[in-house]
């Protein structure tokens, strides 16, 4: 049986999921998959390891997180941030760079927290909804 999260408060629901129980990680997984919305999921891993990895490493998955979901029109697998978020990111970035070269842990809090909440507030929900129904028809 699947054991749903009783916690939903901003990037820990997806954590719970993927420490709780492998088969609901990988419900979700795939329920995001179809619903267009593994991006979201994929950034928030990616994030994560940022934020654990060594400044010496930082660039090289800045660069990775940056093409890989940042760019609207450019990036394989966008996710949904606004211009300013964004823009940002982009400011922060250049200026750890150019004056020393060290990207700081926090240079995407601002983005993890939007998808965090927009996974929280509109995909588990819908996917808690899936679960239950199956579980009770």
């Amino acid at each position: 049986m699947l054991k749903m999260p009783s916690s939903t408060s901003t990037g820990e629901a997806v954590c719970s999921y993927a420490s709780l129980d492998k088969k609901l990680s990988k419900a979700f997984t795939d329920f995001c998959k179809r619903s267009a919305a593994e991006e979201n999921l994929q950034f928030l891993t990616l994030v994560k390891k940022y934020k654990k990895s060594k400044s010496s490493t930082r660039a090289k998955l800045f660069y990775h997180i940056r093409d890989a979901h940042l760019g609207a029109s450019t990036s394989a697998n966008p996710v949904n941030l606004d211009i300013d978020c964004l823009e940002a990111i982009s400011r922060k970035a250049e200026k750890a760079i150019l004056s020393h070269g060290k990207l700081s842990k926090d240079l995407f809090d601002e983005a993890e927290e939007i998808i965090a909440s927009l996974v929280n507030l509109d995909l588990l929900p819908k996917f808690q909804s899936r679960i239950r129904a199956q579980m009770t028809g």
